[in-house]
């Protein structure tokens, strides 16, 4: 092929001419879905339930909670965030799919 037909940006010998098929080969990667979902999991459950931990304790919830069984309770509230999450993985399945 002649390089003066090729784009010097684009073409197979610039140094941006291997980026074409990286998207093909970071979508098909099983570790790294893997780790994107492990990610959003830590992140989303991690963030909401600190977020409802703060809400809840905050405001007048303190005279409603015991005092005992605070440990119990953010328990509930984590496994009750992971299950949401769980529950969206199933829900949005698929499309990731397609």
């Amino acid at each position: 092929m002649n390089l003066n037909n090729q784009n010097s940006f684009w073409g197979s010998l610039s140094p941006f001419g291997g980026i074409t098929g990286l998207g093909i080969l970071v979508m098909s990667s099983a570790r790294l879905s893997w780790a994107i979902i492990a990610a959003g999991s830590l992140l989303f459950v991690y963030g909401m339930t600190v977020f409802s931990f703060y809400f809840l304790f905050k405001t007048q919830a303190k005279k409603i909670f015991p005092k005992q069984g605070k440990t119990i309770i953010f328990t509930c509230f984590s496994s009750f965030w992971g299950c949401i999450y769980l529950f969206l993985i199933w829900v949005f399945s698929p499309f990731a799919q397609t």
